[in-house]
């Protein structure tokens, strides 16, 4: 199988990557880096800033799963569950594959964490929530942070896959290294007690989504290119 899609990719006239981290697999194959067009997914983006000040809750969206780093996210709480606001609420949404309501209770969590659930994320699901976590372990371009940026929701994530070309540390959202639940735990309580950071990094997240991964400006680069390879 691995074969076959070697071989798919060299007789390829152009190649479309979600992101950059790919290019060790092009130059392993001695693909042309200039036949290699790195268009990220696209999201439906409002046309203005939808996120309000004063939420206290703050979102995981996607699989339940290790993988994702929800036990790395549950263990970082333990360590500063008395440093948080008691109104903060920690919300996992999504299909769960680690029974996380055990490893809820397990950590005396039940005050501080809800699984919520399959949920189905539009606008009034996004207007509750005032930070998106990520901790995930390997992702490519992760939906789900797109999604909530897009209404002005900044992000604590790991920086794998093309996270670091979304997220500019500091700036637009935090990154921390993976698996690493003490850096984890130190960048929730310094976010957290900094509403007006998290505005701001919303506000940048915002921008740069509606700039970036739009829908417009995904199909505007897609036909492009298929205009590109027609001629």
């Amino acid at each position: 199988m691995k074969k076959l899609i070697d071989w798919s990719l060299l007789k390829s006239d152009r190649i479309i990557a979600l992101g950059t981290y790919l290019n060790p697999l092009f130059q392993k194959l001695d693909y042309p880096s200039e036949r290699v067009l790195i268009l990220p997914n696209a999201v439906s983006c409002p046309d203005e800033n939808l996120y309000t000040p004063g939420r206290t809750r703050v979102l995981f969206l996607g699989n339940i799963s290790k993988d994702k780093g929800v036990l790395d996210l549950l263990d970082a709480l333990v360590l500063i569950d008395d440093k948080l606001d008691p109104e903060l609420i920690f919300e996992l949404c999504g299909r769960d594959h680690i029974k996380v309501q055990v490893e809820i209770e397990k950590r005396n969590l039940s005050h501080r964490v809800k699984y919520c659930g399959i949920v189905e994320p539009n606008r009034k699901f996004f207007s509750k929530y005032l930070l998106n976590v990520l901790p995930s372990h390997h992702e490519a371009m992760p939906f789900s942070l797109l999604e909530a940026s897009a209404y002005g929701i900044p992000s604590i994530a790991s920086s794998v896959g093309s996270i670091s070309e979304i997220i500019d540390n500091g700036d637009s959202g935090w990154l921390v290294n993976a698996q690493d639940t003490q850096m984890l735990a130190n960048t929730l309580v310094n976010v957290l007690s900094n509403p007006e950071a998290i505005s701001v990094a919303g506000s940048r997240i915002y921008n740069k989504v509606r700039e970036c991964y739009s829908f417009q400006a995904y199909l505007q680069t897609l036909f492009a290119l298929y205009r590109e390879l027609i001629a």
